[in-house]
């Protein structure tokens, strides 16, 4: 057998072989843009990078939620009953759409944290743009284990999208002993199927309100 032939047997076989974790972008997903000076998250486009793109392109829708639906934070963890647990990752949207997501949704209750989420691949994992999280509870006493999340995107102008800002509220209500802040949260529902296949530890489901399109704190 030829040298040559020798190495691309070798080749054939060390492709088949090789862990599904080495496919390429290309396969597995879209390759992040490296971000370069004066760039804006307009240069990210939608769909994001990494394998995840169905989910990124739920995160980053950028219109507004009219005419949104009156929701309380126990209807939202009540939608847990409709999760399918095979839903994780880049799993096709349509049938989570039909559970609720995408519906414009409008929700009140108490302002328990926030902070800025890491670089994420919804936006590039460029380190500049940032998604603000905050958690909500009914309650002024409840604890993370009865909180919703809602994230508040950089691509959408929104009010108090500075987390420090707002958990600088939250500092100054326990300072003097008022009850934490009540807020109202617009935006579109959405399932994080990046964890809906397991109960998450620090909320009480994965169903969002992602991204928000007005937040507002109330007297």
């Amino acid at each position: 057998m030829s040298r040559l032939v020798r190495l691309a047997a070798i080749l054939i076989v060390g492709a088949a072989i090789a862990p599904a974790s080495f496919t390429t972008a290309g396969a597995s997903g879209t390759k992040c843009k490296k971000f370069q000076s004066g760039m804006t998250i307009a240069d990210c486009p939608k769909e994001g990078c990494g394998n995840e793109t169905n989910l990124n392109l739920a995160k980053n829708r950028t219109d507004s939620a009219t005419n949104p639906t009156s929701m309380s934070v126990a209807d939202i963890v009540a939608l847990d009953a409709k999760i399918d647990r095979a839903w994780s990752g880049n799993v096709d949207r349509d049938p989570i759409r039909v559970a609720g997501e995408g519906k414009a949704v409008v929700v009140e209750g108490y302002l328990l944290d926030a902070r800025e989420q890491g670089a994420e691949n919804c936006n590039c994992k460029w380190g500049q743009f940032r998604d603000t999280r905050i958690r909500i509870v009914p309650t002024p006493n409840d604890a993370q284990s009865k909180a919703i999340v809602a994230e508040i995107s950089p691509r959408l102008d929104v009010d108090y999208l500075d987390a420090e800002k707002l958990q600088a509220l939250v500092a100054a209500a326990k300072k003097a002993g008022r009850p934490l802040p009540r807020v109202r949260v617009t935006g579109w529902l959405m399932l994080d199927t990046h964890d809906a296949h397991e109960h998450p530890k620090d909320r009480a489901t994965s169903w969002e309100v992602h991204p928000v399109t007005a937040f507002r704190v109330l007297p």
